[in-house]
């Protein structure tokens, strides 16, 4: 039997740690066919249809993809899997496509026209259950997406995510590389490296690499000398968002990227910096004000640091865990303050040891969870 499977999936992190993995089990159980559609998000980065083209047998926005209604042309039981955007939107789609509709979904709550409610836990599992719903416990597939890897890096590699989205790109790298240059100053032996995630416009990485350093070669260079007062050091880039083989540590912001120093069983540092805290995207209608007008940059300040206050935990390992696993770096921070707690988490090896036995337990449940969603959709 023959499948044309079309996934719904919209944000840098689901592409790469969501898709990606599941896209490769859906190939390993028989002749599928695999779509994207990717419909408009405030966290967009304007790489992802070229990212999915690595994902998917063919990429759509949304709206040619109703223009063209895609699934009527190739053979096979036609299946909608929806990995990100909004629930009722893959509803809706499934309703014109007259087939079933699967959702990977990251809340307890039932979505009529949702035929599995495909769960990442056991406490959504219940809920979804004790709805009437038909849940499936899957785990997180991004635990099935490991990076690929750029080989050894001398020294001792510390690896800084500044995520995927156009905004961390232009003001988180610069305050990452900054941080860098403070812990070279105190640790000499390290050796900084940053994957650049495959989403985001090789041009305006480039653009800001200049802005801090000099990068040894004019197309996607491997090195970026930077040269701060009293310290100058080389900085490995990698442009497929690719790994040392041996990882010290692992700075990021919030997102996907958590998951994967887990997985590798990487020591973890998580920081969000607030200094810039009304160019971070909202979600839901929030998303769609024009924050840049007259009076409303404040207003945004005040409605995300509200926001994170009310989190208990903005790193995905200490909200899986439900208690503090790595270490958060929260408010407004200068890079000395993030190189701070680098030096420190390098320093004391008891603090990662608890962190590493909580990374490996999340691994072992979620180890797998891609093929579980491939199993439930093709079934």
């Amino acid at each position: 039997m023959s499948w044309q499977v079309h996934m719904l999936v919209n944000s840098p992190g689901e592409l790469m740690g969501w898709a990606a993995p599941v896209a490769a089990a859906l190939r390993s159980l028989g002749d599928v066919s695999l779509t994207a559609v990717i419909p408009p998000c405030q966290y967009a980065s304007g790489g992802e249809a070229e990212a999915a083209r690595r994902v998917a047998d063919r990429v759509y926005p949304l709206g040619r993809f109703l223009r063209e209604r895609p699934w009527r042309d190739g053979p096979g039981e036609v299946r909608l899997l929806r990995l990100g955007g909004d629930v009722k939107l893959a509803v809706l789609l499934g309703r014109l496509m007259g087939c079933p509709v699967d959702a990977y979904i990251g809340r307890g709550r039932t979505v009529k026209g949702i035929r599995k409610h495909l769960v990442p836990s056991a406490e959504m599992d219940e809920a979804i259950r004790a709805q009437g719903g038909r849940a499936v416990l899957v785990g997180w597939p991004v635990f099935d997406a490991l990076p690929p890897s750029c080989g050894a890096v001398e020294g001792v590699p510390v690896v800084f995510m500044c995520g995927s989205r156009p905004f961390e790109a232009v003001n988180g790298l610069p305050f990452m590389v900054e941080a860098a240059s403070e812990m070279v100053k105190a640790l000499p032996q390290i050796t900084p490296v940053f994957p650049i995630a495959p989403t985001l416009d090789p041009q305006v990485v480039l653009g800001v690499l200049g802005s801090v350093g000099n990068p040894e070669g004019a197309h996607r260079p491997s090195w970026v000398r930077v040269s701060r007062p009293g310290v100058t050091f080389r900085m490995r880039v990698t442009w497929d968002g690719a790994l040392p083989g041996n990882p010290a540590l692992w700075v990021g912001f919030p997102g996907t990227n958590n998951l994967q120093a887990a997985a590798l069983g990487v020591p973890l540092l998580v920081v969000l910096p607030l200094n810039r805290a009304w160019e971070i995207p909202l979600d839901g209608l929030l998303g769609l004000i024009p924050w840049g007008l007259w009076g409303l940059r404040q207003l945004k300040v005040a409605l995300v640091s509200r926001k994170v206050r009310n989190l208990p935990f903005v790193s995905l390992p200490n909200r899986l865990a439900g208690r503090p696993v790595v270490p958060e770096l929260i408010g407004s921070l200068e890079p000395r303050d993030l190189a701070r707690a680098a030096a420190e988490l390098l320093a004391y090896p008891e603090r990662k040891a608890p962190m590493l036995e909580a990374f490996r337990e999340m691994t072992n449940l979620n180890r797998g969870a891609a093929m579980r969603i491939a199993r439930a959709v093709l079934s």
